[in-house]
């Protein structure tokens, strides 16, 4: 019953255009309105875009900072933990300050550690000089594939 009046209806020429230029007003009004709930307002140019922090560090049973003080000629070996606290993998280098001193690991010092995940590392620091040394121990994180600069030596 309802079904032939509006073909009834649409069968007349003026009625049929006007028909088509409401259903298109309806389209697009519905469109617009729903694309609105999708795009993120970008107009007032206000996002900046959030980096992570990087969250590994080292942690040693043999140490009480990141300093180890050797005796003439000395040497001193200490166990090291690489731990990472993020959700995602990442690279990092392992470093020293002091030239006086040389620091061999037990094992290649991986560049990648995976999310949430644990390296040890045996490293022996030898003191090459007559006086006392003291030595700074650090790490600097990067992104995968990034470059990382240190202000020292690396500990491969």
């Amino acid at each position: 019953m309802g079904m032939k009046k509006f073909i009834n209806f649409i069968k007349k020429p003026k009625n049929l255009y006007m028909s088509i230029a409401v259903m298109l007003i309806v389209v697009v009004g519905l469109t617009s309105v729903s694309f609105s709930y999708y795009i993120e307002d970008t107009s007032n140019g206000s996002q900046i875009m959030k980096l992570n922090k990087i969250n590994t560090f080292i942690q040693s049973d043999d140490l009480k900072s990141d300093e180890i003080t050797l005796t003439a000629y000395g040497e001193k070996t200490i166990t090291i933990n690489v731990i990472s606290n993020n959700p995602y993998n990442n690279d990092f280098i392992i470093f020293h300050t002091n030239e006086n001193v040389k620091v061999t690991a037990n094992k290649k010092i991986m560049k990648n550690i995976e999310s949430m995940s644990v390296q040890t590392y045996d490293l022996t620091f030898t003191n090459t000089s007559e006086e006392i040394q003291v030595d700074k121990l650090g790490i600097k994180n990067g992104y995968t594939g990034s470059d990382i600069e240190i202000d020292g030596i690396q500990i491969k």
